[in-house]
């Protein structure tokens, strides 16, 4: 196998970033099982964050379609996109 075909089927963490919030140590040292944070997101559809090993790589949007939970994407980098593709999701 060559190294592209190596780059191309390696996995990496992908999270889907609502929204970022800043705590001190002290308040992080106090979350416990139950808290609840409240995040001001607003109505459907709320823009987020896609990050890749820890780093935005695209942004996009949660929607409801078909009645699940998606996310749009948007921009890739620094270029909007023009076409939208639904996010295909696998169970495992």
């Amino acid at each position: 196998m060559d190294v592209l075909a190596r780059i191309r089927t390696a996995c990496v963490e992908v999270n889907v970033v609502l929204c970022r919030m800043r705590f001190t140590l002290g308040e992080v040292a106090t979350l416990g099982s139950g808290d609840v944070l409240e995040a001001e997101l607003g109505d459907p559809p709320v823009n987020v964050e896609l990050d890749v090993n820890g780093k935005t790589a695209a942004k996009g949007r949660l929607l409801i379609r078909d009645g699940l939970r998606c996310v749009e994407i948007t921009e890739v980098g620094k270029r909007p996109l023009r076409k939208f593709a639904p996010l295909k999701w696998t169970r495992r």
